[in-house]
């Protein structure tokens, strides 16, 4: 029978303790995508405790599951704590915070405040599309429908390999249609787009042609 060192048992044990991580996280994934919110924060409070080093980002995503549940006063003291563990040298961090803030701004139907939070985000990281999609979704809801196709337009043709996403381009289509009756031709130049940089194998049916 072989003995195992007490290094080796402290490898096994820290081994099965990353693959029970790693299946937690898969597990929260699933529960979000079918909207079972109740068991997906459950997944997430048992992360909270076994993956401390992600701390920060497990309590933005509950704080962000509470709102999608609506939630707002929850969602806020998770926000709250993020912002208390959140260093102000930390761009990463403040990018963070400021995504947070924006997220909460929408809820609270303040267009004009989560526009702002999303600008400074993409200050800080020009490449964040999440942040400048939803740039353009308070633009869109503070009645400045051309604003918001030039800020996803321009976000598309800064580095098409990279921001050419269905929800951006589903987005822009959307306002296309509310825009023009010329809405099929623009949607086929953005057709070309996606055919020059991500190929056949990416779902067109965001451009909802």
């Amino acid at each position: 029978m072989v003995e195992l060192t007490n290094e080796s048992r402290q490898a096994s044990r820290e081994l099965w303790e990353s693959r029970e991580i790693q299946l937690l996280y898969a597990i929260a994934n699933c529960l979000l995508g079918i909207k079972d919110y109740i068991a997906a924060l459950e997944a997430y409070r048992s992360l909270l405790v076994k993956d401390k080093k992600n701390k920060v980002a497990l309590l933005t995503g509950l704080g962000r599951i509470h709102l999608q549940m609506g939630d707002i006063p929850q969602a806020s003291a998770y926000f709250k704590q993020v912002e208390d563990q959140v260093s102000s040298s930390d761009p990463q961090g403040q990018s963070r915070v400021l995504m947070n803030r924006g997220f909460m701004a929408l809820a609270e139907s303040n267009f004009e405040l989560g526009q702002d939070c999303f600008k400074q985000v993409s200050d800080i990281d020009p490449t964040n599309a999440l942040a400048i999609n939803n740039m353009a979704v308070c633009s869109l809801y503070t009645g400045k429908l051309k604003a918001a196709i030039a800020i996803l337009e321009n976000l598309l043709h800064k580095d098409p390999s990279t921001t050419l996403q269905e929800g951006v381009l589903f987005n822009l289509c959307t306002l296309y249609e509310l825009e023009s009756s010329q809405a099929l031709q623009k949607k086929q130049a953005l057709l070309e787009l996606v055919s020059k940089h991500k190929g056949n194998g990416f779902n067109i049916a965001s451009l909802k042609m």
